[in-house]
């Protein structure tokens, strides 16, 4: 976490995990946290999500990549880090994701809320490495 200046919120946090390899420039992490939700709301926004603009998933139709058609409910992170998470997401259920986390080193993740009653458990996986591994 320390390569992509990434800190955990700055409130009580449980069942933190996390992975990656920074060894190449295809820096890569992958981290969870359960958290209370106002405390999950802000750290959203202190890393420039707007929390007022999810993606929902399931999505509410299919979307198209490379010219095939991808289902509403496949998964929003790679079969790899869903297994690493050990995250099943009910389809009849909605959750909110963001694309547009971002770090002080400029790296972009995927995050994923799930709601539990006063807490939130946040998903996320890093999209671009932006300057992890480059000098401050």
């Amino acid at each position: 976490m320390t390569a992509f200046r990434l800190d955990l919120p700055p409130c009580q946090t449980e069942n933190v995990t996390s992975s990656g390899d920074t060894s190449s420039m295809e820096a890569r992490l992958a981290l969870s946290f359960t958290a209370p939700k106002n405390c999950v709301t802000q750290y959203l926004k202190d890393h420039q999500v707007d929390v007022t603009n999810p993606v929902q998933w399931p999505r509410p139709a299919p979307s198209i990549m490379d010219g095939v058609a991808l289902s509403p409910t496949r998964p929003p992170f790679t079969e790899g880090v869903m297994k690493q998470f050990h995250l099943t997401l009910d389809p009849h259920k909605k959750y909110a994701t963001y694309h547009d986390f971002r770090t002080p080193k400029e790296a972009e993740f995927r995050v994923l809320l799930v709601p539990q009653g006063q807490k939130t458990a946040v998903y996320m996986e890093s999209l671009v490495a932006g300057n992890v591994g480059k000098p401050d």
